[in-house]
């Protein structure tokens, strides 16, 4: 499964763990969406089988 996380501090502490539990972990600055707002990077993630957190 793939996770996207959002741009927040919670969600880069969250990386690592869910990445320790075999997860394929991206955040929105791995994917060169950092300052996507919600609905546009919905639309984006759509593309890809990401599970958004």
């Amino acid at each position: 499964m793939l996770v996207l996380l959002d741009e927040n501090l919670l969600s880069r502490k969250l990386k690592q763990p869910i990445t320790d539990a075999g997860y394929s972990v991206f955040n929105v600055d791995n994917m060169g969406w950092r300052g996507t707002k919600d609905r546009d990077l919905l639309v984006l993630a759509d593309g890809f089988q990401i599970h958004s957190i």
